[in-house]
């Protein structure tokens, strides 16, 4: 029983040190693997700024759009060209041809620093896209000059605020109200008085 005690001895150290290993390596996946997701979220975060940034200039010319974004990415602390980024913008293809209001951005980050890892290799890499689309303005209020849909002179038909519209097709005339576009009411008036 002696015997048995004497060759024991030592095996703490030893689970000791197999547990501060395994410690380790759990310690350099969530550190590491935090810092990557943190940084992912990151270059999302600027991919999206850029496009919606440089998404407004593609009137101007794709390079307008191109310096937009990257100066937005720039300004967010990724740099095109420097410490391993590449902020690519190009405009995403709909049956084979480029899309003339929509436009991708694409920031590549292959320099991403590893703390506890580095001991493995030494960068990471995370690269993230957003996407964009232009929309033209659309045209709001009448196009004449006209305050409400009120009939000033109290007809209900051509006069006040009627207009006058030639059907061509078929030669004849039609009174039609304007859409509503504002009116002013108190509590106790008539609705239908617009502006008075």
């Amino acid at each position: 029983m002696r015997h048995q005690r004497r060759t024991d001895r030592g095996f703490a150290v030893v689970l000791l040190a197999l547990g501060m290993v395994v410690l380790l390596g759990a310690t350099t996946v969530a550190v590491d693997l935090g810092s990557r997701y943190s940084q992912a979220a990151k270059i999302q975060r600027s991919a999206d700024a850029a496009a919606l940034a440089a998404v407004t200039m593609l009137p101007s010319g794709m390079s307008a759009a191109i310096a937009e974004a990257r100066q937005v990415a720039a300004r967010n602390g990724f740099v095109h060209g420097q410490d391993g980024v590449i902020v690519e913008v190009t405009q995403p293809t709909v049956g084979g041809l480029p899309s003339t209001d929509s436009l991708r951005v694409r920031i590549e980050d292959a320099a991403l620093p590893v703390y506890f890892g580095s001991m493995f290799g030494g960068t990471d890499h995370v690269a993230r896209v957003a996407t964009a689309e232009y929309v033209s303005a659309v045209a709001l209020g009448s196009p004449r000059n006209h305050l409400g849909t009120g009939d000033l002179m109290g007809n209900s038909g051509a006069g006040g605020d009627m207009a006058q519209v030639v059907d061509r097709t078929r030669s004849q005339t039609a009174a039609l109200r304007e859409n509503f576009w504002l009116a002013v009411n108190g509590p106790c008036s008539s609705k239908e008085n617009g502006d008075r």
